[in-house]
């Protein structure tokens, strides 16, 4: 109970961080004039940004710019509940099992579009579909899941399927030769799989 509680907390930390923002807000406008109230608001508002969200997508993390995405999930579930719910899933098209490790293929998926505003969506996201290679590891109260070498499945069906390219997720999320997020991966592509993957590996 005391993890579950502790999760809950962490996800939801940036609307605890607001609600306190706007009581230290106005607080402070009771006592300075205007112009100091939105001066230490625009201020506070940047530190807690820098703080709270890093130069990345929530869960995406690059290391010799190869990019991978990691999340704790904390659960009371047994190994043997958490296999068969992954079997269940068939979100994989290749499973293995090994000791109180699952790993598999991720069969290819379309992107979420609907939670990217439709004008910054680029052409590749709706033909592309997208697949990666995913291992969840097992532990008493979480299991932890990284996905990655997450690769770009062309599926614009006027090209012939020989000439069709897939593309590594890097040369659009990364910036060439480093390790940081291009922003428009951290506005579309990044948005949408952190909402997709999210959601897909919270087994219930």
């Amino acid at each position: 109970m005391k993890i579950d509680v502790f999760h809950t907390i962490m996800d939801k930390s940036p609307l605890i961080f607001s609600g306190l923002l706007r009581a230290m807000f106005l607080l402070h406008i009771r006592r300075k004039n205007l112009l100091a109230g939105f001066s230490f608001l625009l201020f506070t508002v940047l530190l807690l940004n820098h703080l709270i969200y890093p130069n990345n997508p929530t869960h995406f993390k690059s290391e010799e710019n190869e990019l991978y995405w990691q999340k704790n999930y904390y659960s009371r579930m047994t190994f043997e509940q958490l296999r068969e719910k992954v079997k269940d899933s068939a979100i994989f098209d290749k499973i293995d099992i090994s000791g109180n490790k699952i790993s598999g293929e991720l069969r290819p998926r379309d992107f979420d579009l609907h939670v990217i505003r439709m004008l910054s969506i680029p052409l590749y996201m709706k033909t592309y579909k997208y697949i990666g290679f995913v291992s969840i590891d097992f532990y008493k109260g979480k299991y932890t899941v990284n996905c990655s070498k997450i690769v770009l499945v062309n599926n614009n069906t006027s090209i012939p399927a020989d000439l069709r390219e897939n593309v590594n997720l890097e040369k659009y999320a990364l910036e060439n030769g480093t390790n940081h997020f291009k922003e428009p991966f951290k506005k579309n592509v990044g948005k949408a799989l952190e909402y997709t993957l999210l959601d897909m590996f919270a087994f219930k």
